[in-house]
């Protein structure tokens, strides 16, 4: 199989004889090149035509082909073949390079806008927002408000890139309880906020409204009953106490300083053996410290 592809037309150089021979190897019987298969020998009177010049003209059965404009000196009249031959240049045409073509450039859309008196405000599909108010001297045109409100919008932050948007009465990262039941969320529950965000809407008699998302998933508007509801959450203060401990309750291991619940009293060791949930025997209180305010939901660092 020819190790080029080639087209009438192409230019093409003959291999140098060192080179076919390490490619295809001489005959057993003579000294001459025996090319792949049914082709013909490149023989030992050929050597001239090594490295010289020819167009190919056309081609034969079983890869052999007529070239012309050869530019070796002597007898040309051969029988020629494929493999004897080469591009006459290895650089890349320009011509084969695959053309680069640039990205395109696509702009969001204006997914809704709100006009108040002289004041234009959009919101765009990728969630920026954008506010322009008419000098009070000029003529107001609400086509040319949006127009340039969208242009605001573009040059602002994108809506990943914006700060945490603060708020008067929630803060990301704070626990709150809640005071009532409501989706996601039971009276009781312990959530974290983990966004806020400004829901823009003409819908809305103010243009919009916050809305918060807890780490449990219940989303919600800052100014609904649930939202009413939360109270700041305090941690509890957690107190180590050297003392035995009760069935239930939460100790630190001294010696490796795990935290582990007491699951039972141990009827076969001596008084005051309690067993963990882990199985482990805690056969005296000098083994353990008792946690009191501990619950298994807090991250705390306790000392030894």
């Amino acid at each position: 199989m020819a190790k080029y592809e080639f087209k009438v037309g192409d230019r093409v150089r003959f291999k140098e004889w060192d080179e076919m021979v390490k490619e295809f190897g001489k005959d057993a019987n003579s000294c001459h090149i025996k090319l792949s298969v049914p082709s013909p020998f490149f023989t030992a009177g050929m050597k001239h035509l090594c490295g010289t010049y020819a167009t190919l003209k056309g081609f034969t059965i079983g890869g052999r082909v007529h070239l012309s404009d050869m530019t070796a000196k002597g007898d040309t009249e051969w029988s020629y073949h494929v493999d004897m031959l080469k591009p006459a240049s290895t650089k890349k045409r320009i011509v084969d390079e695959p053309k680069k073509t640039k990205p395109a450039i696509t702009y969001p859309t204006i997914t809704a806008h709100l006009i108040e008196g002289n004041k234009t405000t959009v919101m765009l599909s990728d969630g920026r927002i954008g506010e322009v108010t008419c000098y009070y001297k000029d003529t107001f045109d609400p086509a040319v408000g949006v127009a340039e409100a969208y242009k605001k919008a573009l040059g602002a932050t994108k809506k990943e890139d914006k700060p945490v948007i603060p708020h008067p009465k929630f803060e990301v990262g704070k626990k709150y309880v809640a005071g009532i039941s409501s989706c996601e969320s039971n009276k009781g529950d312990i959530i974290t906020i983990v966004r806020i965000k400004w829901i823009f809407t003409y819908y809305h008699p103010k243009g919009g409204y916050y809305e918060c998302k807890a780490n449990n998933g219940h989303v919600f508007a800052v100014n609904s009953v649930f939202a009413d509801n939360l109270a700041p959450y305090t941690e509890p203060e957690v107190k180590e106490v050297k003392r035995e401990a009760k069935v239930g309750e939460w100790v630190k291991v001294i010696r490796s300083g795990e935290i582990k619940q007491i699951e039972r009293e141990c009827p076969y060791e001596i008084s005051g053996c309690m067993v963990t949930t882990d199985g482990e025997h805690l056969v005296t209180s000098e083994r353990y410290v008792v946690l009191e305010g501990y619950k298994p939901e807090m991250s705390i660092n306790l000392s030894f």
